[in-house]
């Protein structure tokens, strides 16, 4: 005599029987669309929380020191001897030109900087400033840079071509390294503080987004099982497979949060290896619940 299916588990109990348990998958088809996607929804939150601490949170306290130095670098990379005055729009500076700021000198404690030199070839400066030659394209591309500062006129290149900000509007000021320092701890400051708020915004954002692409992904693994499922003899309608997508995605979900760690001692890159392991997951629980008669227990069951 069959056995009758388990009964509903909590999410923690669910994400083993998700990876192996014949009777839970015996019985997916008769609970509701709605418990199946909360487990998914829970399942896709605790993906992204140890995708974060991982990627992000651990990395960050192991190499705390380095990152802050780093950050501390690059936000003050103003010139010491380097004075600007724009006033009435026109640039004046205290150092002979052109000047350039290299990402050499910026990178140049930086090991990956000095073994990999190639990565300048295109473009070497950050800024060069020039407010005695005239702009010219020729003239912005031989200095391979990202911006010219001339005379009247910031030029900057990006993805589009070069763009030029003229400088007829803007305030008289007066930029020394004190300064500039001082705005940027303040934009850091400020940074800093809204950190904790854009950090969960993106992290509600990345759930949210990431739910809607697998409800539409579990269509096309539906179908697959669909094939799968004639072929193994199981009478499974489309939306019973749909359901049992929301749990055969668990252990795939979890070896893709490590697959970046361990890829690079993989000798093959296995093309589809989430839809595959999915796949095997589902057929593997239904053709074992089938061969012990589970799937007839819960049809009895569900009736």
């Amino acid at each position: 005599m069959a056995k009758a299916p388990t009964p509903a588990l909590g999410f923690f109990k669910s994400l083993p029987a998700s990876v192996y348990s014949p009777a839970f998958y015996a019985g997916i088809s008769k609970r509701s669309f709605w418990k199946g996607f909360w487990y998914m929804v829970g399942c896709t939150f605790l993906f992204l929380l140890l995708a974060a601490l991982t990627y992000v949170i651990i990395p960050y306290t192991t190499h705390r020191e380095q990152i802050d130095a780093t950050i501390e670098k690059f936000t003050h990379v103003y010139p010491e001897e380097l004075e600007i005055i724009i006033q009435d729009g026109q640039v004046t500076t205290n150092v002979e030109e052109p000047y350039f700021v290299s990402f050499q000198e910026l990178f140049a404690e930086w090991e990956w900087a000095q073994n990999n030199p190639e990565v300048f070839e295109d473009v070497q400066n950050l800024i060069v400033i020039d407010t005695v030659t005239p702009y010219s394209t020729t003239q912005f591309l031989d200095y391979q840079t990202v911006a010219w500062l001339g005379l009247d006129a910031l030029y900057v290149k990006d993805d589009n071509g070069i763009e030029a900000i003229p400088l007829a509007d803007a305030k008289d000021v007066y930029i020394n390294k004190e300064m500039a320092d001082s705005a940027v701890d303040t934009i850091v400051t400020q940074a800093k503080a809204m950190l904790p708020f854009f950090a969960i915004f993106t992290f509600v954002a990345f759930l949210i987004g990431l739910v809607i692409f697998r409800m539409i992904y579990l269509m096309i693994f539906a179908v697959l099982m669909l094939i799968c499922t004639s072929i193994m003899g199981v009478p499974n309608r489309f939306e019973d497979n749909y359901k049992i997508g929301f749990y055969a995605v668990t252990l795939p979900t979890f070896v893709s949060l490590f697959m970046p760690l361990v890829s690079g001692y993989l000798p093959i890159r296995i093309p589809f290896l989430f839809t595959l392991l999915a796949l095997i997951v589902a057929c593997v629980n239904l053709d074992r619940a089938r061969r012990m008669n589970l799937l007839s227990a819960a049809k009895e069951t569900k009736k």
